[in-house]
């Protein structure tokens, strides 16, 4: 047994060494986003702030989105219950999902790339290099939760946010971001490569989201066999229950056990689940640019659009409880009244949810336009270049897929949302099909901007191609947060999403539609003579 760890403790300094400008990037910027947002929660509790959140927090479709709160009577809704529900959620799956993807790239890709090979061939134990990335991805997050427990110290201004509760929040994030370490390791051995890996760890990741955001609205008792949900049902701040955060921690330790026993028992590059062979002649749309690059991406693009179909249907389905919820909610029907509102709450709620869902639609597209360069990175992309195939027709190719595939997402999920939706509200709903498609006609250019993003990293800075996701996750979540939390309106508007109106409570606003679409294809083309003029990374 020590010999088979031999030379963890080197590695693990080598790897914290290696990592070290990762892993302060990941801790200022999750650390910061976790807790940064308080103060602003403290000034929306002023006066009769907390009643009216607490019933808007009770909506199925922000509990679906944002999590459920056990608390039961508006008297006990403090500052702190606000700040969980709010936030807790969001940063635990940010963590979770970092997480896997820095394990999985530091064991099944560089098992891919040879390097793991290189380091068995040192003096050191068969699992060293996996124990000491484990306890890495540990020190992480220990530092990560004193973190936030530091900066949450600093700016609480409010007795209802204890310390216990602080330390309770901080917790569940980290031990989120453990679980998803062990799911990165546990797919690391199941998966042929580095890509499986992820996209199963993240299929399992977004699978445990859709389900707990049903149970949450429908049948809360089921919420409890959701390791997601364990954060958020720890209830910080309120009923600090600990025992969540001890069978998280636990089952990430299980699943890390389990890795490691398949780990023991596969030979080096070997896998559970077996790369498919292919077909000994290949189809003749193969022999075609797009039939390549579609072939390169086919088991993304299927999975993602199951994925926007099922998450469209998951979000119409609680339609019918959000319309009983509002008629029996005399708080809300005054407080519409009193502002004088003509929209319903179903087509109020129809445009946030619309922004939830054109939101994610994006990032089959930039994946799509980003294989390019994983393709150029591995050299294989000089064997197509080898060929009658330019630069030109593999940039516009890729960039026309991602448009096609972009609408193609657009209308199955709006289409999945409006008949999920439609067929579980009463005859006496305000809303028809015309509504949800003119509410994601109205983000389509927001996906445009993104391809566009895309485009322009791949043919400019293809080092930094991950900046569109980035700047993604940030438009959405400040778009998400932005309204309950009056944040100042330059911040809001550095958020893509916040430019536009909410559609159907509103009218498109065509000059921005305009705009919008025209800068996502400006990026485009300048991203296209970036590209054909750039030095490509060939061995």
């Amino acid at each position: 047994m020590t010999q088979t760890f031999h030379q963890t403790g080197r590695l693990l300094k080598h790897f914290l060494k290696r990592d070290r400008l990762k892993i302060i990037l990941w801790i200022v910027c999750l650390a910061g986003f976790s807790a940064m947002f308080l103060p602003y929660f403290n000034t929306v509790a002023e006066d009769s702030g907390l009643e009216a959140m607490y019933e808007t927090m009770q909506n199925p479709a922000i509990v679906a989105i944002a999590g459920k709160t056990l608390v039961t009577d508006v008297a006990d809704y403090t500052v702190g219950v606000f700040f969980t529900q709010e936030m807790l959620l969001f940063c635990s799956l940010g963590a979770l999902i970092i997480s896997l993807l820095h394990i999985v790239s530091h064991t099944r890709k560089e098992e891919n790339l040879g390097l793991t090979e290189i380091i068995q061939s040192l003096p050191v134990g068969r699992h060293a290099a996996s124990a000491a990335l484990i306890i890495e991805n540990v020190l992480i997050h220990l530092v990560l939760v004193a973190t936030i427990i530091g900066m949450l110290l600093a700016l609480k201004d409010s007795d209802d946010v204890t310390t216990t509760g602080i330390i309770l929040y901080a917790s569940s994030i980290g031990a989120m971001g453990l679980f998803g370490g062990a799911l990165g390791f546990l797919f690391a051995q199941l998966m042929p490569t580095s890509s499986g890996a992820s996209g199963g760890g993240l299929l399992i990741t977004g699978l445990l989201f859709g389900a707990r955001a049903y149970t949450d609205v429908s049948a809360l008792d089921w919420s409890y066999f959701n390791p997601l949900s364990w954060s958020y049902l720890s209830a910080p701040f309120d009923k600090n229950r600990f025992d969540l955060l001890g069978y998280s921690l636990l089952l990430s330790a299980i699943i890390v056990g389990l890795a490691t026993f398949l780990e023991h028992q596969r030979d080096l590059d070997a896998s559970y689940i077996p790369e498919s062979k292919g077909r000994e002649h290949a189809k003749k749309s193969s022999l075609s640019v797009t039939g390549w690059i579609f072939g390169l991406n086919r088991g993304v693009i299927i999975t993602w659009l199951i994925t926007f179909v099922l998450f469209g249907a998951l979000y119409g389905s609680i339609y019918g409880d959000m319309q009983s919820f509002l008629e029996g909610n005399e708080f809300i029907q005054q407080f519409l009244a009193a502002g004088g509102s003509n929209v319903s709450m179903e087509v109020s709620f129809t445009s946030t949810i619309m922004v939830v869902l054109i939101g994610i639609i994006p990032i089959l597209p930039i994946i799509v336009i980003n294989r390019l360069y994983t393709e150029e990175r591995e050299q294989r992309l000089e064997l197509i270049l080898a060929l009658p195939v330019s630069r030109q027709k593999l940039y516009l190719t890729a960039i026309i897929l991602a448009i096609i595939l972009s609408i193609i997402a657009t209308v199955i999920t709006t289409y999945s949302l409006g008949v999920t939706a439609l067929s579980t509200m009463t005859d006496t709903s305000m809303l028809d099909m015309n509504d949800f498609f003119k509410g994601s006609l109205n983000l389509f250019p927001t996906i445009l901007f993104f391809i566009g993003l895309a485009g322009l990293c791949l043919g400019i800075f293809p080092q930094v191609g991950r900046l569109s996701y980035l700047y993604l996750v940030y438009s959405f979540l400040l778009e998400y947060m932005g309204g309950m939390l009056n944040l100042p309106d330059w911040l809001q508007k550095t958020s893509l999403h916040s430019w536009f109106p909410l559609v159907p409570t509103n009218e498109i606003d065509w000059p921005t539609f305009t705009t919008v679409s025209l800068i996502g294809i400006a990026m485009m083309v300048v991203g296209f003579v970036g590209y054909i003029k750039r030095d490509l990374k060939m061995s």
